[in-house]
């Protein structure tokens, strides 16, 4: 066999299993398709060339073979032409079709005349060649039409895209490239020459061997294109066939490198049995050690080398698992049952500081048994110092029996009560923040140097897991406490407002020094702050109770319009302001009318205290999208006032705070915007605000409501069924 032979066949095997591929992953994918075509043409030409080149074939035979060949390669450029344009603009041009046609008549010259190709000629030692008919120039014209504009056009196209993209292109590009070298050389024979021009070198044929690069380079380009896809095209079976057909093609390269280094070493039916030996070996391999080509770990193997391969995966996976967790009792709970389910530790103890940061107790352990204590165990303990052997673990050691010096009895003091052989301290920074101490495992076989690394790598992260949730609770814990101050505050300032005129009136009842005068002034104001103070714990209480939302079908675009036709005739603070309810259809939804109508009054409230008399006030409804079957609307409420600051905005939700510092017969307590953001999501939707100081403010409620069916609309009651 010589060099020919070996780079076709190998070309054929590789193009063969690559267009196979591809086309499995999406075959109702126009790109899939035509790379299939691409790729079955270039391996029926690599094969016919494979036969072609043995030295017994007739004349009449190479004629066959020959003709197989030109069938074949007529169709590569155009093919690839078309690939190029999917790939860098994702649509089949127009003039692709004509092109079609034509090689379709050159295909049909070639069967049925001699104007194509008009016979074969033998060339020196490398096989039969095709003699070129009058029609070839016209592929070859076709041919440099179509290529010409992809070498010097896609360089510059690539470094136009984005980086994600340009190893593509690029990619896409080094194959036409080597296509058009190796093709153009390979036409020489065609064309009647056998010496290179200018040299006396004889020819030698390259687009054989120039198939398997660029085979290989256009299936990347393709399958980049559609990365997402290939991810969820496979099974596992497939997978694992598809993995051994790579590694028998890899091998096949070596052996036919080796069978041209060294001509008739031997022969075609040597290669055929050590192929196929490889794949048979590697197939059963396979089946046997699933681990060997990315499998998980299979029976004889955990029973050859235990837990070895798989471990650390799960030990990887669990670590990442746990950096999400936010969730102390949860982070304990899955770190035990990892130590009982994957490790198979017949005991161990989970160690951690109290929050109080001055005393350690026992959380988790197994066997099981109620927290306890360890008040021996200090911060700057033996326990937390760092070993001289620079391990991340501490290795308990057996009492000395002749009575000697116990260099660890400090340690054994500090943890008594507690049963284990490997120590595993948790610290952050030098700052400790307890310990898992473990024994051995169920089968009763000691832990492992492998498995004790393991465990420190658990023990570290476990220790900045531990930490970090720690850091958000005593943040939590601040705000919280921050949160109540301002609450406080607020109460406070407010009450005491409402009740100096009432203890006034009750002071002047007291002394008997109440006239009428003083009467007709101080009754009607401690009879509206009582019932403000009434209206003040009711809207405290808002946050405090387990609220049932009255769910009833209606017409959300009825409800905005009785909303806004409330706000014209109330006059908020003798203001009268202009108002505009933009909607354009009816929108039927399930919501509680009341608490709507409630959220809906207090931001047009808002917007009309931020605006000066006389300014508009747009409050529009429109649908938003769909999720899984409802439809989501969103009621705007838009006002051109004052705007918010960035300062205020980011505590504007928050209960109790309020920027209206002087008092008026008005003003609220800080709950509006707080009680409508839980409304909102009590319905499952979301309440937020844009603003711009000087330029105004914009509130959006998006809800989320289920359409009502024709037939409901007709039960809707007043003031929802239609526009008052």
């Amino acid at each position: 066999m010589n060099f020919v032979a070996n780079a076709a066949i190998s070309a054929a095997v590789i193009n063969a299993a690559l267009a196979a591929f591809v086309f499995y992953t999406n075959p109702r994918s126009t790109l899939n398709r035509v790379y299939a075509l691409w790729g079955g043409c270039v391996s029926l030409w690599n094969f016919a060339a494979f036969f072609k080149s043995f030295p017994y074939v007739t004349e009449v035979q190479a004629r066959v073979w020959v003709g197989i060949i030109q069938g074949a390669v007529i169709f590569l450029p155009l093919a690839l032409a078309h690939l190029c344009q999917l790939i860098v603009h994702n649509r089949t041009p127009k003039w692709i079709y004509p092109f079609y046609a034509l090689h379709f008549g050159l295909i049909l010259s070639l069967i049925f005349t001699p104007h194509y190709m008009q016979g074969v000629q033998r060339v020196s030692v490398l096989g039969w060649w095709s003699v070129a008919g009058p029609l070839f120039k016209v592929y070859l014209a076709s041919y440099a039409i179509l290529t010409i504009p992809l070498v010097f056009g896609l360089p510059v196209y690539a470094w136009k895209v984005k980086s994600d993209r340009r190893s593509q292109i690029l990619v896409l590009w080094f194959s036409i490239l080597t296509l058009w070298v190796t093709g153009t050389n390979d036409m020489m024979p065609i064309l009647g020459r056998t010496y290179y021009p200018g040299t006396n070198l004889s020819f030698i044929p390259l687009g054989n061997f120039g198939a398997i690069l660029y085979g290989i380079a256009v299936a990347y380009s393709v399958l980049q294109h559609q990365l997402l896809d290939i991810y969820y095209a496979f099974g596992k079976a497939t997978s694992l066939l598809l993995r051994v057909c790579f590694v028998v093609a890899i091998c096949l390269l070596p052996l036919f490198v080796g069978s041209a280094i060294k001509p008739g070493s031997f022969d075609w039916y040597e290669i055929i049995m050590a192929l196929a030996a490889f794949a048979i070996s590697t197939l059963i391999a396979t089946f046997l050690f699933p681990k060997l080509l990315g499998g998980p770990v299979g029976r004889l193997e955990r029973a050859m080398l235990g837990d070895r391969f798989e471990l650390p995966d799960k030990v990887r996976a669990f670590i990442e698992q746990m950096k999400w967790q936010l969730d102390l009792n949860t982070v304990l709970d899955e770190l035990a049952k990892f130590l009982a389910g994957t490790f198979r530790l017949r005991g161990f103890s989970v160690v951690l500081l109290g929050e109080t940061r001055r005393d350690f107790s026992v959380v988790r352990s197994l066997p099981p048994r109620s927290p306890v204590s360890l008040p021996n165990l200090q911060n700057d303990g033996s326990l937390f110092s760092v070993p001289d052997s620079g391990e991340k673990f501490i290795l308990l050691q057996d009492k000395p029996l002749d009575g000697g010096e116990d260099p660890q009895a400090k340690l054994r003091k500090e943890i008594q009560g507690l049963e284990g052989r490997i120590l595993f301290p948790f610290r952050v920074e030098e700052q400790p923040l307890g310990f898992l101490l473990i024994g051995d495992k169920q089968n009763g076989s000691p832990i492992s140097s492998e498995e004790a690394q393991l465990l420190s790598e658990i023990a570290v992260n476990i220790s900045l897991v531990v930490n970090q949730i720690s850091l958000k609770n005593q943040i939590a814990r601040a705000q919280e406490l921050d949160l109540i101050g301002r609450m406080s505050q607020g109460m406070a300032h407010d009450l005491r407002n409402l009740t100096t005129p009432i203890s006034t009136l009750i002071q002047l009842l007291e002394e008997g020094s109440l006239d009428d005068l003083m009467k007709s002034d101080l009754v009607p104001v401690s009879k509206r702050n009582m019932q403000k103070m009434t209206d003040y714990i009711q809207e405290s209480l808002f946050f405090t109770e387990s609220l049932g939302l009255n769910i009833h079908p209606l017409r959300l675009d009825v409800l905005v319009q009785n909303a806004v036709a409330d706000a014209e005739v109330a006059k908020r603070k003798g203001k009268t302001m202009r108002y505009e309810a933009d909607i354009t259809n009816e929108v039927y939804a399930s919501l509680d009318a009341v608490l709507i109508q409630r959220v809906l009054a207090n931001l047009i409230a808002n917007a009309v205290d931020a605006s000066e008399s006389g300014a508009l006030i747009r409050v529009v409804l429109t649908r938003t999208n769909m999720e899984k079957g409802r439809e989501w609307v969103r009621i705007q409420v838009i006002d051109s006032g004052s705007g918010i600051p960035p300062e205020v905005r980011n505590r504007i939700f928050e209960p109790y705070f309020s920027t209206k510092k002087t008092g008026d017969s008005e003003r609220g307590f800080g709950l509006g915007l707080a009680i409508c953001r839980k409304i909102a999501t009590l319905h499952g939707g979301t309440l937020t605000l844009t603003s711009e100081v000087g330029r105004g403010t914009t509130f959006s409620l998006d809800l989320p409501s289920h359409p009502v069916a024709q037939g409901e609309t007709e039960g809707l009651t007043e003031p929802y069924s239609k526009i008052a």
